[in-house]
């Protein structure tokens, strides 16, 4: 019986395809891809909109002023909040699913922070304590 080399070799690329997916999924399973610019850096202008408020309150979130974050969104210091930010809008989207639903659950009082909004939150700078929070959540531990 004679091999066909063609079919051999779709069965080799369609594995690596396979593979390549797969891998993929998995670098990309805690960055979401809306959030980020073409050089790579957090959008800020995506992520507020993401989360549906204004600039300023992004910029106090972060613990910068509004021109600063306007100025220099690149910034060392300000990409590293906004990483932040961005991997709590992927834990959200992955717990939550839908941007509606992200948004009901942003906006409505959590009694475990006192009856403040997670945006309430957020704003407040308290960006590490809500990642800790859903982090709980999603390992079933929270206390």
């Amino acid at each position: 019986m004679k091999k066909n080399p063609k079919y051999i070799i779709l069965l080799v690329v369609s594995k690596e395809y396979k593979m390549s997916v797969l891998v993929k999924e998995s670098l990309s399973k805690n960055v979401d891809l809306n959030l980020h610019g073409i050089n790579g850096y957090v959008d800020y202008r995506r992520l507020r909109e993401q989360l549906g408020i204004r600039s300023i309150k992004l910029a106090k979130a972060i613990g910068k002023t509004q021109r600063y974050l306007q100025k220099n969104p690149q910034a060392e210091g300000i990409q590293k909040e906004l990483r932040k930010l961005a991997y709590l809008m992927v834990l959200l989207k992955e717990m939550l699913g839908s941007r509606e639903e992200i948004s009901i659950w942003l906006n409505s009082p959590n009694p475990d922070y006192e009856g403040l909004t997670p945006l309430e939150i957020i704003t407040q700078g308290k960006i590490d304590s809500l990642t800790r929070y859903l982090e709980d959540i999603q390992k079933g531990s929270l206390t």
